[in-house]
């Protein structure tokens, strides 16, 4: 699993290099640039950091997805009749992605809008504490409630890919019949490099930066800063492909309805 997605996410380079550089334009370079002097009071370059972080979310969103599309694309030798079509079943399968995240991320979500209405009273509990401990245990139990949504409904992407097909409840019922299958492989796959990019990221952090006292604003500071980042979107691009090579897998298992073949 580990082998197979990385030699994909390798072969699948140019849309890895949008994502990375994508955030390095607009994040680590964007910052560069504002910090040095008096460039900051060129507009056009102050334009262009307002734009990335307007534009960041959707267009970093596209990005992955373009990869998470192509994947399949390659994973289910998937072949299209013409460009129109392969453009039609990529922005259904966009449409689906959001979806299915918005889904995943509904208890962090719902928690936002209850610490949004909801007064907090510094002299009652300890505030700080208090938000740490719920903001720790929404965040653990939104994992868990995205890895089990997309258990049951990952499968739909892949289909959606392979057919241009929006079939939520067959992609449940392949869900039900490959839950454990994929649970395991989500946990024990992109899990373990979700906390592999968390120490990485901690060891350049705490480990090199506050080490030597080095601030962001120096030149080696930003060096770390830039290695940092593009490990954290190579392996996020490579969580991406590996989860779809998971659901590919299970929707390969699964299907024997002779419309839904790629």
């Amino acid at each position: 699993m580990y082998l197979q997605s990385l030699k994909l996410t390798l072969r699948l380079y140019p849309y890895v290099l949008l994502v990375i550089v994508f955030h390095l334009v607009f994040g680590v370079f964007s910052d560069v640039i504002l910090s040095k002097g008096n460039l900051s009071q060129y507009q056009i370059l102050v334009d262009i950091g307002n734009l990335g972080e307007g534009l960041g979310t959707p267009v970093s969103f596209i990005l992955k997805e373009l990869l998470a599309f192509f994947a399949c694309v390659l994973i289910l030798k998937i072949s299209f009749l013409d460009y129109q079509s392969k453009v039609r079943r990529f922005a259904v399968f966009a449409i689906v992605a959001l979806a299915l995240n918005i889904l995943a991320d509904l208890p962090w979500n719902i928690f936002r809008m209850f610490e949004y209405f909801t007064p907090v009273d510094p002299q009652a509990i300890p505030a700080d504490n208090w938000v740490v401990s719920i903001i720790t245990y929404v965040g653990l139990f939104n994992y868990l409630f995205g890895a089990l949504v997309y258990s049951l409904l990952g499968t739909m992407l892949v289909a959606v890919a392979a057919t241009g097909m929006l079939r939520p409840a067959a992609a449940y019922q392949r869900g039900k019949s490959t839950f454990w299958f994929v649970f395991m492989r989500l946990a024990i796959g992109p899990g373990m490099l979700i906390i592999l990019a968390s120490l990485i990221q901690s060891g350049f952090y705490l480990g090199i930066v506050d080490q030597y006292g080095l601030a962001f604003t120096s030149i080696l500071g930003r060096l770390v800063q830039l290695i940092d980042q593009t490990i954290q979107y190579f392996i996020t691009s490579w969580i991406l492909v590996m989860s779809v090579w998971i659901f590919s897998k299970a929707y390969i298992i699964t299907t024997t309805q002779p419309d839904e073949t790629a």
